[in-house]
Formats: C-alpha cells, sequence, structure tokens
C-alpha cells in the first residue's frame, strides 16, 4: 500500500498521511512517534488537536511472533477517506510503529484488494492503484 520511510513512519504529504493493512489484526495501532507526525500534520491541515480524543487503554499486542508492546492509551482521531469524514479508534503504544489498520475496520469500511492488479476499493468505490 503506503511506502514507509527509514524511520518506520507513514508517507505525509500533500494527499495526505496512510495506513497500512493488517488484515490478521482486530485492532487499529499505532506508535507514539508516528502519531505525533499525524497529529501535526492534521493541525497544518486546519483540524484542531482537540479533536483528538485520549482515554486510558490497557491492551498488550503481540508483532511478529515475539516482539509486544503495551497500549496504555487510545485515541480516537478525525479520519478523512474517499472525501467522507469520521472517527477511527486506535490504541497507541511505544515508538514509530506506523498506522496499522486492523480487520475490523477494513470490513466495516468494505475494503477490496486486487493483489493482481495492485488496485483497493473502498465502500464500494471505483478501483484505484495503490503502487
Amino acid at each position: 500500500m503506503a511506502k514507509i520511510n527509514n524511520r518506520g513512519l507513514p508517507p505525509l504529504g500533500q494527499h495526505g498521511w496512510y495506513g497500512i493493512q493488517d488484515g490478521g489484526a482486530s485492532s487499529v495501532v499505532v506508535g507514539h512517534i508516528t502519531l505525533m507526525h499525524v497529529v501535526g500534520y492534521m493541525k497544518y491541515r486546519g483540524v484542531s488537536p482537540d479533536r483528538f480524543l485520549f482515554m486510558p487503554a490497557n491492551k498488550t499486542f503481540s508483532f511478529g511472533g515475539d516482539a509486544s508492546r503495551q497500549a496504555d492509551w487510545s485515541v480516537r482521531f478525525p479520519v478523512y477517506i474517499n472525501g467522507k469524514s469520521g472517527y477511527m479508534e486506535c490504541f497507541v503504544v511505544d515508538g514509530s510503529t506506523p498506522l496499522l489498520v486492523g480487520r475490523p475496520i477494513l470490513q466495516a469500511l468494505n475494503v477490496e484488494m486486487n493483489f493482481k492488479d495492485r488496485e483497493m476499493s473502498i465502500k464500494d468505490s471505483p478501483w484505484f492503484d495503490v503502487r
């Protein structure tokens, strides 16, 4: 989907910021450093940081078999997908973990992937290139 730069952060540019599909995950997860970049990006685009709603959490996530991270916070942050606005609930872990978008959100958005042609559709939208 989106390329990751050498610091593990998602691309932030004129067309927005991006998450990585993680169809095996049951939640949305982001690293604190990555989240601060997203907040800064959204603030620059006129979105008030007050729209990011933080709540205490207590959840452990496993990564790559034997790695794990503890989320002591979750955040409900504004998202804009295909011109529609909404909120996404996300657990915050230490570090620069990219935004990993889990299966429940992918299902709710009716995300479909055509891996052969490298195309994607969201909420029955026309297919678009994801190279």
